[in-house]
């Protein structure tokens, strides 16, 4: 019997082993060549991640490996498990902190950082970009001069909806804030002046919470906690850090563009914006757009994002409201660059 089961368990098992290998990836990696390798994690053995670089110590057959874990003894890892290694310690800038901001508090500037003012001269360009490419760069995107700007844009293009069903109105009353009060009514007069809030007459309110950030800065936030439990999740998928960075790896130029206030630029329909109000000691408001908060702001806007940008995937992808715009060389940059920049 038990011999049975034994040849039943094998001929599985080669079953099994033979549609994996079908499945694998064309991929080649000669001995030395570093790697990142999909491992279990040590905090929980049913999930994993990618570690690396480790090096391949030698080639089995097509698919299988033995590759040198660091701190481990050399394991055979099929094919499937592994990506190749791209060292970009010639591509990492040191950002300086920023004057006048706390020791130790550092803020990534990649590609470019803008001021308050619109338009390409305000773009500082990395030091290491050849001058005739940055001149080159520059006229390319002087035909979208506009877009570059800190003040947030809207798009009609998309709306974005509370699904709540027969529950009743959130309704909550605000926290005490009399050390910020000031500082709740500059908010909301800034708001106010973009015209992403406005008075409110609904039913519902969630509270405010104003929250420090270590350079001294408060930021607003709503508590939608309440509104985000009786939400229904929308359960369009989200990007996977590791593949994006799969994609990111064989290129040789990338650029990123972070859009300003990106929720911002995504308006609510009319049930939404007065599900999105809040109460504060001045007043009851409400939000016109996406705010910040909400369980579903990221899936609706990951979904738009991806609907702009269709037909640019081969050198295109976003993650949220930060598109990677990735190519072989400057040149294809310029070209993918303005494409979606069009």
């Amino acid at each position: 019997m038990r011999k049975v089961e034994r040849d039943s368990l094998g001929q599985a098992q080669e079953k099994q082993r033979s549609w994996y290998d079908e499945k694998a990836r064309l991929r080649t990696f000669e001995r030395g060549e570093n790697v990142m390798v999909f491992l279990p994690l040590k905090t929980d053995k049913l999930q994993g991640a990618r570690e690396g670089p480790h090096a391949v110590l030698d080639r089995l057959d097509d698919v299988n490996y033995v590759v040198a874990i660091r701190d481990r003894k050399p394991k055979t890892v099929h094919v499937n498990m592994l990506k190749p290694y791209y060292d970009r310690k010639e591509m990492v800038f040191w950002v300086p902190s920023i004057e006048g901001t706390p020791e130790g508090l550092e803020e990534p500037v990649m590609y470019g950082d803008w001021d308050d003012e619109a338009g390409i001269e305000e773009l500082r360009l990395l030091h290491h970009l050849p001058s005739q490419n940055k001149d080159q760069l520059l006229a390319a995107l002087k035909d979208f001069e506009t877009v570059f700007s800190n003040k947030p844009g809207k798009t009609d293009l998309a709306v974005h909806s509370i699904e709540t069903g027969s529950h009743r109105p959130i309704y909550s009353r605000h926290y005490p804030v009399n050390e910020v009060r000031q500082e709740i009514k500059r908010e909301i007069a800034e708001m106010e002046e973009l015209g992403v809030i406005r008075p409110s007459t609904s039913p519902s309110a969630s509270p405010v919470v104003l929250v420090r950030k270590q350079d001294g800065i408060i930021r607003f936030c709503v508590d939608y906690r309440k509104l985000n439990a009786i939400t229904t999740p929308d359960a369009y998928p989200m990007p996977r850090m590791d593949t994006l960075l799969g994609r990111l790896g064989p290129a040789k130029v990338t650029s990123t563009l972070d859009l300003s206030k990106g929720f911002w630029q995504m308006a609510l329909d009319p049930d939404a914006i007065a599900k999105s109000a809040f109460t504060t000691p001045t007043g009851l408001y409400e939000f016109t757009v996406l705010p910040f908060g909400l369980c579903n702001s990221s899936a609706s806007f990951q979904r738009l994002i991806n609907n702009l940008l269709q037909g640019c995937e081969q050198f295109a992808m976003a993650y949220i409201d930060d598109i990677a715009i990735f190519s072989p060389d400057f040149e294809s940059q310029l070209t993918h660059l303005t494409t979606v920049l069009d």
